[in-house]
């Protein structure tokens, strides 16, 4: 990190105390782009692996970002790697302040190789790091080796585009006070510059997008508008750095929504629907950023995993009627829990309340919060809706097949997609430890009570999938399992 970089985080540490209070309430609100599961399941990829993940988080400021890791990954280790010691010295005591597990901080200039006895990370989270470094290629290395060989790249990028109102505000800034006057008088005549523009400013606009309609405090200035080695990026640039640290780009998450009906109008022909629909992730998000760039506020938000590994995608029916909704295996995110507010019981209009992840309130009709609190990764959605229905009123089917996409179209649950062969169950099993990284991505090994771990059909030393069944058993620390098929409370029908 350039000295200067240094000295003005250490001045005004991101995001300070005065920004986000330490305390039992600091972690009210976190985003759920920090939920492992949930990053990989916006791939299409229903990846578990237990909870046993070590995650990184790269330029951690403060903490905050780290807590929210932890706190969304229970169980997961989690390390957080800045340069500024008087980050770190805040962040740990944001971690005392909480009392989360499994948390770790290390002082280390990421310019540099992570300590090889820091090891390989499953998520690797970089945040408003990689803007303010003068060249990002050392860092992207660095992060890259530091990951597992099938891990997951969390990194963001200023947008060059969706920057400029700030980038307006400081070049007026320039104008006003005199070169090297002190970052706390810049920034006072800043917030005073800022106040004084119309509501309706292109730069006031983008402020409220960041600090909503009262503006920002002086340490909120400083973090947005007066890091003067931010250096703003373009999708195109962004994701040629990716690439060159040898990694691969899965996706770019939409900050907003998609709205093709803001750019397209009613007539397109079908040979452009054709192209536009073989667009591979990283393609169609250089289509929607050439074409709208409201999608991207601020900065780019990339996904991305090693070069060589190649992630499974799940074999989703083609038809989702009730008999293959049966057979889904839900999973909770975690990103949503009940939420109990205060209400006249006579006013209850059969719906429960829930905080998502970010800190949002919504409402769940009384049959999904139903069957929202049954899921636990081992009953189909068959078994659950059995137990729901008892004495219920009959449903539809599609009304059902309805709500349970809801559920995991909201991140609720993701729900798994296993191969027929596989639509197996023994009273005996438990969670979800791994999965084998082969052509069947739903083949897993479970914890199991009476064999320690079970699969779901024996893997034999010439079956293409021995060396990803090694693999998977290297992973979690075992040496064999046994099939479902060898107790005697297996079941062929689930």
């Amino acid at each position: 990190m350039p000295g200067s970089t240094r000295e003005l985080f250490d001045a005004f540490p991101d995001p300070s105390p005065a920004l986000v209070p330490i305390g039992p309430a600091q972690l009210d609100r976190v985003d759920d782009a920090l939920h492992y599961g949930w990053a990989w399941h916006r791939h299409h990829y229903a990846f578990r692996k237990g909870d046993r993940i070590r995650i990184l988080d790269a330029g951690c400021g403060t903490g905050l970002s780290t807590l929210g890791l932890a706190r969304l990954n229970p169980g997961a280790a989690v390390v957080g790697v800045d340069a500024s010691p008087v980050s770190l010295g805040l962040a740990r005591q944001r971690a005392e302040a909480v009392r989360v597990a499994g948390l770790e901080f290390v002082e280390h200039d990421l310019d540099t190789p992570l300590p090889p006895a820091l090891g390989t990370f499953d998520f690797v989270v970089a945040r408003g790091l990689l803007g303010t470094a003068d060249d990002p290629s050392p860092i992207l290395a660095t992060l890259a080796r530091a990951l597992d060989p099938r891990g997951l790249l969390l990194a963001t990028f200023p947008s060059a585009a969706g920057r400029m109102p700030a980038r307006q505000l400081v070049r007026a800034l320039d104008a006003i006070v005199p070169a090297g006057a002190a970052v706390a008088d810049r920034a006072e005549a800043g917030l005073d510059l800022l106040g004084s523009l119309r509501p309706d400013h292109p730069i006031r606009r983008f402020d409220a997008s960041r600090h909503g309609p009262n503006g920002p405090n002086l340490e909120a200035f400083v973090a947005t508008y007066l890091n003067d080695r931010e250096t703003d990026w373009t999708l195109e640039a962004a994701l040629g750095a990716v690439e060159a640290s040898g990694l691969r780009c899965l996706y770019v998450a939409d900050r907003g929504a998609w709205r093709p009906d803001r750019v397209f109008g009613p007539a397109i022909p079908g040979r452009l629907r054709d192209l536009v629909a073989g667009l591979d992730e990283p393609d169609l998000a250089r289509l929607k950023d050439a074409l709208d760039i409201t999608i991207h506020p601020d900065s780019y938000t990339l996904y991305a995993c090693p070069a060589a590994y190649e992630p499974p995608t799940p074999a989703w029916p083609e038809d989702l009627g009730p008999d293959a909704l049966d057979r889904l295996v839900p999973h909770a995110t975690g990103l949503a829990t009940p939420f109990h507010v205060v209400a006249d019981p006579s006013a209850d209009r059969g719906r429960a309340t829930y905080r998502t992840a970010n800190g949002a309130l919504g409402e769940l009709e009384a049959r999904s919060d139903r069957a929202l609190r049954l899921v636990d990764g081992v009953r189909t959605v068959g078994t659950i809706e059995v137990e729901i229905g008892e004495g219920a009123e009959p449903e539809p089917p599609e009304a059902r097949r309805t709500r349970w996409l809801d559920l995991a179209n909201l991140g609720f649950v993701i729900l798994e997609a296993p191969d027929p062969r596989q639509n197996v169950d023994c009273i005996h099993l438990g969670r979800v430890e791994d999965r084998l990284d082969c052509a069947c991505p739903r083949r897993w090994v479970r914890g199991c009570e009476v064999h320690g771990h079970c699969t779901i059909a024996t893997v034999g030393p010439a079956d293409p999938k021995s060396a990803a069944y090694g693999q998977a058993l290297g992973r979690i620390g075992i040496s064999s399992t046994i099939a479902c098929d060898h107790c005697a409370d297996y079941s062929p029908e689930g």
